[in-house]
């Protein structure tokens, strides 16, 4: 589109650079809290305040003219886009001139508003490794001041100044901030409301093992009743992936306590049943290493389900990495997979069976989301109450945490359950 006009090509190039480190910032914001720092490398975007000739002549300086006004202007208003954007994620903007100090002119002012505006600087040096070693520097050394105001609903930017008593130490803030206007803090309030994740989905997405968890194995639990006042407690491991060198949890046993009655035993890593009285159950779990020693212990509280209930739902995960893994999976006793770290090159079959009075009459549908609870595509969920399934490859999907959400209906009555899952590159 702007091969014929040569001068329209800079604009979209500093259109595409804008929001591409709007967009950095924004990411950066969603990683952690605290402080962050972008740094930029770039001789400068957007026209250049005295304009820019694309004639003839090629690209030279060119004479002030009101369209070379107008679009520095541009430019400034996209710097402080970028400032915005900045300030909302506490993000500050380091910026590095390669071309060093210039003999004529300077860089451009917009990356002096952009770093200035952000509690960033801009470093005017073609020795990269110096750049680096000051912003690390000035990184590692930050401090959080906070102030009480009455605030102001103008929409307008506010400046903020810091100042040392000492004399000798340079203070880099944010130069301000923008008031919100009363509209936009009724549609923040809408957002943050609609951003509260269901309490089944949270909990879901809070049982998937942190990065720095002491645990050596994950965990799966199913229910479902058996007998008139009995249920049938499923339960499954898998060790965990990059364990510490030399833990090898090769066995476990459960201890289920329902009411006066008391159930032990050993659990398969596929899976293996053990038959309760209807009710809470208290479950231990241990965890033993090649010499039998406990490597890792766990106590929880199953709050459970009985025969009576009008509908509740089971879920199982089956996994397979190869192909004859995947031929396996049609069996009715393939083993169940409790962890919830996959790769992509993994395909999962997700097994859902539906229980109570209004089971038989159920539907079921089925949705991947994100952590946010966005959906993310629909799942074709096929089979019968007595074994729903959904066939779920991963390669098409982005590493990241998800969950997979399975709502069943019948009549008035609704069930829900939530598999997260994380999937790694």
């Amino acid at each position: 589109m702007v091969n014929w006009n040569p001068a329209a090509v800079e604009p979209f190039r500093s259109q595409v650079t804008a929001t591409a480190i709007e967009a950095a910032a924004a990411h950066l914001g969603t990683l952690r809290e605290g402080r962050k720092t972008l740094v930029l490398v770039t001789e400068g975007f957007g026209v250049a305040p005295r304009g820019t000739d694309f004639g003839p002549g090629g690209r030279g300086i060119a004479p002030l003219t009101r369209s070379a006004m107008e679009r520095h202007t541009d430019d400034q208003h996209t710097a402080m886009d970028i400032v915005r954007a900045a300030n909302d994620t506490n993000t500050a903007v380091r910026i590095i001139d390669p071309r060093g100090l210039q003999v004529a002119g300077s860089s451009p002012a917009m990356l002096g508003t952009i770093a200035s505006g952000s509690g960033g600087e801009l470093h005017q040096s073609n020795d990269i490794a110096v750049a680096i070693q000051r912003i690390v520097a000035q990184a590692s050394a930050t401090y959080l001041l906070g102030y009480a105001r009455e605030m102001i609903h103008d929409g307008r930017f506010h400046d903020i100044k810091v100042r040392v008593k000492r004399g000798g130490y340079d203070v880099r803030a944010r130069a301000g901030y923008w008031a919100p206007r009363l509209g936009d803090v009724e549609k923040a309030r809408a957002v943050a409301a609609a951003a509260v994740l269901p309490p089944s989905i949270a909990s879901a997405f809070a049982a998937l093992n942190p990065p720095n968890s002491s645990r050596v194995i994950e965990t799966s639990i199913g229910r479902k009743p058996s007998a008139a006042g009995r249920s049938q407690v499923t339960v499954a491991w898998t060790p965990l992936r990059d364990l510490p060198a030399g833990v090898v949890p090769v066995a476990v046993s459960v201890t289920l306590k329902s009411g006066e009655t008391v159930v032990e035993g050993s659990v398969k890593s596929g899976g293996t049943s053990f038959d309760v009285q209807d009710g809470p159950v208290q479950m231990s779990i241990r965890v033993f290493d090649r010499a039998g020693e406990i490597v890792d212990r766990e106590t929880r509280s199953l709050g459970m389900h009985t025969g009576g209930d009008p509908l509740w739902l089971s879920a199982a995960v089956h996994r397979a990495a190869t192909p004859a893994e995947v031929r396996a999976l049609s069996a009715a006793d393939a083993p169940i997979h409790a962890g919830r770290e996959f790769a992509r090159t993994d395909r999962l079959l997700i097994r859902v069976h539906a229980y109570g009075n209004a089971s038989e009459a159920a539907t079921i549908s089925g949705r991947l989301i994100d952590r946010r609870g966005a959906t993310l595509l629909p799942l074709a969920v096929g089979g019968s109450p007595a074994a729903w399934q959904v066939d779920l490859p991963l390669a098409s999907i982005a590493p990241g945490d998800f969950a997979l959400v399975f709502e069943a209906e019948s009549g008035p009555q609704k069930a829900e359950t939530v598999v997260a899952l994380r999937v790694r590159r």
